[in-house]
């Protein structure tokens, strides 16, 4: 007589290959959608210092002077003789944020974790300039520290002082 069917030790193979298959899909999909969800929060990130470095650099690049700077203050009038400031707050804390005489320019969905202004005077046939460093993360407490990588802008400007 032969039996039909499979025996109990076949059924438990087949099951354990397929809950092994199901382990390692699974892995593969967090995975993926962790990098997806990194990436996402880079890309972010390096727009909005884009935007503020813009920003810094259309109004310094047309400001009529420099009258203070240090590494986290640049006090300069602009070009219609107002004062004027670009300031980094809170750097490296939870809140580290770029301003200026009006508002906020940095969005509140990233952290500046580093903030270097420096200036350089003017010299036979060189205008003065300043150099603009911004590191920052995003803040997001969904994001663990590991997905949140430092993205950096840094540019030089200089003044158009005739």
């Amino acid at each position: 007589m032969i039996k039909k069917g499979f025996s109990i030790i076949e059924i438990l193979v087949v099951v354990g290959v397929f809950a092994m298959i199901a382990v390692i899909s699974t892995q593969a999909v967090v995975s993926s959608l962790t990098s997806a969800r990194k990436s996402e929060a880079a890309i972010q990130v390096k727009e909005n210092l884009d935007y503020t470095v813009s920003v810094m650099e259309r109004k310094l690049r047309n400001a009529r002077e420099i009258t203070t700077c240090n590494e986290s203050l640049i006090e300069y009038i602009d070009s219609e003789g107002n004062d004027a400031e670009f300031r980094c707050i809170n750097v490296g804390g939870s809140n580290g944020r770029v301003e200026n005489e009006d508002a906020r320019i940095t969005s509140s969905e990233i952290i500046i974790t580093q903030c270097q202004l420096t200036c350089t005077s003017a010299s036979e046939g060189v205008p003065p300039s300043v150099n603009i460093f911004l590191e920052a993360e995003k803040a997001d407490t969904d994001i663990s520290d590991s997905d949140k990588s430092p993205i950096f802008a840094t540019t030089k400007v200089y003044l158009r002082v005739y």
